[in-house]
């Protein structure tokens, strides 16, 4: 299916020029720190607030901070951060020691 659309888009780009749809990933627009808030809980019983978050810092045309904190069920957490780079219409983060990917 992405193979198909990136042809598409190579055609529409060939016949009519760029297209707005193919255009690359404006980080401007998405840049800022998302958040969600909730109820969140343990095994035995309690209950307590917890916030997910998701940051993107613009650092030139192609490239951003991004930073990204979620929290689960009885007091698990997960983070990750790094420098994402633009490609297409998508932030991809690659993990340098493995071949982790994020977009």
């Amino acid at each position: 299916m992405v193979r198909v659309i990136a042809i598409g888009c190579a055609l529409v780009a060939a016949f009519w020029g760029a297209a707005a749809f193919c255009a690359e990933l404006d980080i401007d627009r998405v840049a800022g720190l998302y958040t969600h808030g909730f109820m969140n809980g343990n095994n035995e019983g309690g209950k307590y607030w917890s916030d997910d978050a998701l940051e993107i810092v613009k650092l030139t045309p192609n490239t951003a901070y991004i930073r990204i904190h979620l929290e689960f069920f009885n007091g698990h957490q997960c983070s990750i951060w790094g420098i994402a780079e633009v490609v297409g219409q998508s932030l991809v983060y690659r993990e340098p020691s493995s071949q982790c990917e994020l977009s």
